[in-house]
C-alpha cells in the first residue's frame, strides 16, 4: 500500500493529535471563562509609573507566590 492510499485511509495521526489537543484547549478555556478563574487572572492591573513617566513592567503574581513558596520551604 502506497503512503498516500495510507494516508487517505486512516488519516495523518498528527492532525489528529492536533486537532483532539485544540479541542482539549478550547474546552479547558471554556471551563475556565465560566468559573470565572479567566477572568482574574487575564483582568487588567493598575499600571505604576517611574520618575520620567514611562510605564513600569507589572510583575506575574503567580511568579511571586511560586518564589515565595520556594523560599519558606528552605
Amino acid at each position: 500500500m502506497s503512503d498516500q492510499a495510507r494516508q487517505r485511509i486512516l488519516g495523518d495521526p498528527l492532525e489528529l493529535a492536533l486537532e483532539r489537543a485544540a479541542v482539549e484547549r478550547y474546552e479547558r478555556r471554556q471551563r475556565q471563562a465560566r468559573s470565572g478563574r479567566a477572568a482574574a487572572r487575564d483582568a487588567a492591573r493598575p499600571l505604576e509609573f517611574d520618575e520620567s513617566g514611562f510605564p513600569i513592567r507589572q510583575r506575574n503574581s503567580t511568579f511571586l507566590a511560586r518564589v515565595g513558596r520556594l523560599l519558606s520551604a528552605g
